[in-house]
């Protein structure tokens, strides 16, 4: 089935993973990229374990950065994890690696304003209508992410992100996962892409995205408390008081659905297939794209994309993370997080033999029957568990709708 015009809406690394894919077995692929502007890309990071996957060899070595650990650390408890094959990834560099690729296989790509543009499934293939003109092709794939044209929430669940630049070092190539109540965010250092004597400080919650504007306005002073609360515990060293750089934005948070269209696709924060959660949504990201742009080529229709997905990565984990994420929206707002480092230590420090378990569920959300019987024997691990199944009841009885949308983060002082 090869030969087909196919549009992907959307330059990150879904859509040219999907590129990239068409373009092997001889499609026309036009790459139609969203216009940003004002927004700066250069800090984004994710993490990935490239042992164990095949995504690594996409991208040049100098886009990488191997971390050696994960730390989460709280006032009064830390957790050390095992890091090694995960990487920090120089998001912009790895993206233009992939379009420099691209384009010497001569793939069109358009800047078009996403707010103009609109997608209709047809009986013969998909219409993208970019400003009013209409463009045909035999399918479309959505990957366009945070502003999904295909699906827009009226007011969807984002992952808040605010974070900045410093000079400064850590003690291990590691990444320091911070708990502080008096923000209600869950904060990180890494090492940064920019080289040895820079740091990344960031601070990340989840909120709704009509929130998103007080948070960033917020964003600073987290900053500062964090940066504080880092230096306090000795976690990690500030050359100077205030970034050089700033960074900021919102990751879409959604489950994958059925789809109902023929000829239109999506792949990544646009399918709900990308988590957040340490990076993980980079390589499902990376995943579906390729799944999408593999049906097409042979044929599959989205449905079939659909339950591939899904036999890899169940729609029940999904589920339960949604009912946990807002679940936790309260907990930001008591400042109540952290709370499971501790007897997570504990446990691990009781039975050694769980730490590899332990690492994948954190890291991978990888689900072992053993490591959950001692998990759920604490009462708090309980809680957690049952709210979250009767908030993922709760939406299916009522809808979104019926969730507070109450500001999930207590006020600075």
């Amino acid at each position: 089935m090869a030969g087909k015009e196919i549009a992907i809406l959307g330059a990150g690394v879904a859509g040219l993973s999907a590129a990239a894919e068409l373009e092997k077995e001889g499609n026309q692929v036009t790459i139609l990229t969203p216009e940003q502007q004002g927004i700066d890309y250069r800090s984004v990071y994710t993490t990935f374990q490239g042992e164990t996957k095949p995504f690594k060899d996409l991208f040049p070595d100098h886009t990488l950065r191997p971390l050696t650990g994960f730390k989460f650390l709280t006032d009064n408890s830390s957790l050390s994890l095992d890091g090694r094959g995960y990487w920090m990834l120089d998001y912009p560099e790895a993206l233009n690696a992939l379009k420099s690729r691209l384009h010497r296989v001569k793939i069109e790509e358009l800047l078009v304003s996403n707010s103009h543009i609109s997608i209709m499934d047809t009986e013969y293939g998909a219409c993208v209508s970019i400003d009013g003109e209409k463009r045909y092709y035999d399918a479309v794939i959505d990957c366009s992410g945070e502003k999904a044209v295909t699906k827009s929430g009226k007011d969807p669940v984002v992952e808040f992100v605010y974070g900045g630049v410093y000079q400064g070092g850590l003690k291990k190539q590691e990444m320091i996962i911070a708990f502080i109540d008096s923000i209600g965010a869950t904060c990180w250092v890494n090492p940064s892409i920019l080289g040895d004597g820079y740091i990344d400080v960031v601070v990340s919650a989840w909120g709704w995205k009509s929130q998103s504007s007080r948070f960033m306005q917020e964003g600073p002073r987290r900053l500062r408390i964090l940066r504080d609360f880092m230096r306090e515990m000795k976690a990690a060293t500030f050359l100077n008081s205030e970034p050089e750089t700033i960074f900021s934005g919102t990751i879409r948070s959604q489950i994958m659905d059925r789809p109902e269209d023929k000829n239109i696709y999506t792949a990544g924060d646009a399918a709900g297939m990308a988590r957040p959660k340490t990076g993980d949504g980079f390589r499902w990201a990376i995943y579906g794209g390729q799944l999408a742009a593999n049906a097409i080529n042979e044929g599959d229709s989205p449905k079939d994309v659909y339950r591939q997905f899904t036999k890899v990565r169940p729609a029940w984990k999904d589920k339960l993370l949604q009912g946990a994420t807002l679940y936790r929206l309260n907990k930001q707002r008591l400042g109540n997080l952290g709370t499971s480092v501790k007897p997570l230590a504990e446990i691990i420090e009781k039975h050694p033999q769980f730490k590899g378990i332990a690492e994948d569920f954190f890291i991978n959300d990888g689900i072992d029957p053993r490591f959950l019987v001692y998990m759920l024997a604490k009462p708090h691990f309980r809680k957690i568990l049952v709210n979250s199944v009767l908030t993922q009841f709760n939406i299916l009885m009522n809808g979104m709708e019926n969730i507070p949308h109450e500001y999930p983060f207590p006020e600075l002082e």
